[in-house]
């Protein structure tokens, strides 16, 4: 097994467009990320099944890491600008699962997937009709 920082072993190049999303297509990714969560609650999480619903809370905590994320790379000066968005409550929420992982209770979430990212989605929705569509080539 090679060692983590074997120079013979290539390296991974990052893609610039992971880095460069357009204001227009990060808002997209926020509808699309924040809609799987209410989708994968809506669909596994009132089951019975205990299986499926470790599977589903894994994937919605995963999809809000990356709506913590798709914050981050909006920046706060465009928090600024849009202080009518519930910024706090990504904010708020992906600290705590990411950085209390030890003491974070699944039930906190709740509010947050029922009445939070509901309003969160029509919020972006609206926003992103000013900045126009996100580009073509957007999958």
């Amino acid at each position: 097994m090679a060692a983590i920082d074997d120079p013979a072993q290539p390296k991974l190049a990052l893609s610039s467009n992971m880095t460069h999303r357009s204001i227009p297509r990060l808002l997209a990714d926020l509808i699309r990320y924040a809609g799987r969560v209410t989708a994968t609650y809506a669909r596994c999480c009132t089951t019975d099944s205990h299986a499926g619903k470790i599977i589903a809370q894994d994937a919605i905590m995963w999809n809000l890491y990356v709506l913590g994320k798709i914050k981050d790379r909006l920046g706060p000066t465009f928090h600024d600008q849009h202080p009518e968005i519930l910024w706090p409550s990504i904010i708020g929420q992906h600290n705590v699962f990411i950085h209390g992982y030890d003491v974070f209770v699944w039930d906190q979430l709740i509010p947050l997937i029922e009445s939070d990212l509901p309003i969160l989605i029509q919020q972006i929705e609206l926003l992103a009709r000013q900045f126009g569509p996100p580009p073509q080539d957007y999958t």
